[in-house]
């Protein structure tokens, strides 16, 4: 399992979520959340269509504006907003 691999990540069988608050050191694919191949995780789908329903309903409920001015595009792989995007949300 690569999440608990030394040459990746200190004290790898700790469970520290606070170090994925932080820009990653690791390489990009020696964090696999739900695993891949024949062996990936059962509740991958559950946890996509979960999450979907949990944004549907919070946009239904409320109405997000940003908190502040426009961030500054930050290009990677794709467009980003650096610094991320501030939201204020407002119930309808």
């Amino acid at each position: 399992m690569t999440g608990r691999d030394q040459r990746f990540f200190d004290e790898p069988n700790q469970f520290r979520p606070e170090r994925f608050l932080t820009e990653p050191t690791w390489p990009f694919f020696a964090n696999l959340p739900f695993s891949a191949g024949p062996r990936a995780c059962t509740g991958h789908q559950f946890a996509l269509k979960e999450v979907s329903i949990i944004a549907a309903e919070l946009l239904r409920a409320f109405e997000p504006r940003l908190s502040g001015a426009f961030p500054v595009p930050e290009p990677k792989f794709s467009l980003r907003r650096k610094g991320g995007l501030p939201m204020i949300w407002q119930r309808r």
